[in-house]
């Protein structure tokens, strides 16, 4: 009995130790093999915009410098000003983005993979993450991925929550 408390409480601790932030690091990490990035030699995730950088904290600790096949990832934080130089392949908004600024901006960058961790973001993201019963989900914005024609595979559409 006293063996089943202890691995009860470890069990508990352990289940809490994992945070939203290192479930939506994880799922961006592994949405990027899925989504056709020729465009650079590397894999850069960048995060736009302050003040929520916890994300970036979390992905740069847990997938810089890991290989994503031939391709070695990178994490970086990004504004409106340096997001055309950048090289990134994925672009995470994690607030609220004005449209208009990331539209203009948007237009001169080619071949971004953009993932919001809000919901008002959807117009201007691929992916949407979101938090359903304790679990987080991702939408993908079809019409957006098309004319954006962003080539991602149909097996990351199928584990989509839902498609608009």
């Amino acid at each position: 009995m006293k063996y089943l408390v202890v691995l009860f409480f470890t069990f508990m601790i352990r289940a809490q130790s994992i945070s939203t932030l290192d479930v939506e690091a994880a799922l961006i990490f592994r949405i990027a093999p899925f989504v056709d990035q020729n465009i650079y030699d590397d894999t850069k995730f960048c995060i736009l915009g302050s003040p929520r950088y916890e994300i970036y904290d979390v992905l740069k600790s847990n997938v810089e410098n890991k290989m994503l096949g031939s391709k070695k990832v990178s994490v970086s934080k990004v504004s409106n000003s340096t997001i055309k130089n950048s090289k990134c392949s994925i672009l995470i908004l994690p607030n609220k983005v004005a449209v208009d600024s990331l539209q203009k901006i948007l237009s001169e960058t080619q071949g971004l993979i953009i993932i919001s961790l809000n919901n008002e973001n959807h117009v201007l993201s691929h992916f949407v993450l979101k938090r359903v019963e304790n679990k987080i989900k991702f939408d993908a914005n079809i019409k957006k991925i098309k004319d954006d024609d962003v080539k991602i595979s149909s097996k990351l559409l199928r584990l989509a929550d839902r498609t608009y």
